[in-house]
C-alpha cells in the first residue's frame, strides 16, 4: 500500500513520497493498491514475449531446457529434408514407371 506524509494536515496537502507530489487529500478518492494486479500482468507479459519468441525459430522459448535456442530451426530443417527426399523418391520412381512404358511401348 502506498504511504502518504502529511505536509499540512490542517489544508488536507500530502506528499508522496515515491513519486515526489504533493496534492490535495480528497474524501471521494479511493486509494487502491496495484500491486498485486501489477505482478500478474509481468506474468502475463512474459507469457506475450514467449508467444512472439515462438514465431522467430532461432529465439528462446519460455518453456524451454537450456541449449535449445535454435530447437525448432534445427527440426525445421530435417523435416524439410525429409519430405524433399521423398518426394524426389517419388518423382525419380513416376520419371522410372514412364521410361518402362515408354519402352514397352517401343518408343525408345
Amino acid at each position: 500500500m502506498a504511504s502518504f506524509v502529511r505536509v499540512a494536515p490542517e489544508l488536507n496537502i500530502i506528499l508522496e513520497p515515491m513519486e515526489s507530489v504533493i496534492a490535495s487529500e480528497r474524501e471521494d478518492l479511493v486509494l487502491f493498491s496495484l500491486e498485486a494486479i501489477s505482478e500478474r500482468v509481468d506474468v502475463l507479459e512474459e507469457i506475450a514475449d514467449d508467444l512472439m519468441h515462438a514465431l522467430c525459430p532461432s529465439g528462446p522459448l519460455l518453456s524451454a531446457l537450456k541449449g535449445r535456442d535454435k530447437a525448432a530451426y534445427r527440426g525445421a530443417l530435417f523435416t524439410g529434408s525429409f519430405y524433399g527426399f521423398i518426394i524426389g523418391l517419388l518423382v525419380c520412381f513416376l520419371v522410372a514407371i514412364l521410361i518402362y512404358y515408354k519402352h514397352l511401348l517401343g518408343g525408345l
